[in-house]
């Protein structure tokens, strides 16, 4: 799994430095403008690096175990022990999924809701991971499940 999340990394911040260069080379013009209308641009849209790992992530297990794989996940956040700035213990919120997809949309999901990526964003840091992942698969690259004696 470590092979697959680092050979997923590499591509997701390359892309990142990708679409910087070259929107400051083709949107300078745009940029002006928009800026003389009075409209502030904050940020780029560039591939969510959390949906691609989490995406290489359950992309692997999905192939290894299936999709129905339900789970519940307790967050570091609300796990009912962590504090929030005031001080305040933060409650207990398990949330259960019936299916790694439903995991893995949801992972990537959360960076949308958090303001910080697009739709597009999400889906483009998914499918290069699930093609790393097939491709480690197809080329027998991983240990095969234990066998009991």
């Amino acid at each position: 799994m470590r092979g697959i999340i680092a050979g997923r990394t590499a591509p997701c911040w390359r892309s990142r430095c990708t679409a910087t260069v070259r929107c400051q080379k083709n949107c300078a013009g745009h940029f002006n403008a928009e800026q003389n209308s009075g409209w502030a641009i904050s940020s780029l849209a560039y591939v969510s690096g959390h949906a691609g790992l989490g995406g290489a992530a359950f992309h692997m297990l999905r192939r290894r175990y299936g999709d129905r794989v339900p789970f519940t996940f307790v967050s570091d956040e609300y796990n009912g022990v962590t504090r929030d700035n005031d001080g305040r213990v933060r409650p207990r919120l398990p949330r259960s999924f019936a299916t790694l997809s439903q995991a893995e949309d949801e992972n990537g999901q959360s960076r949308i809701y958090l303001g910080v990526h697009w739709q597009f964003d999400k889906t483009a840091g998914l499918a290069p991971s699930h093609r790393i992942v097939d491709y480690v698969f197809q080329r027998g690259l991983v240990r095969p499940p234990a066998t009991t004696p």
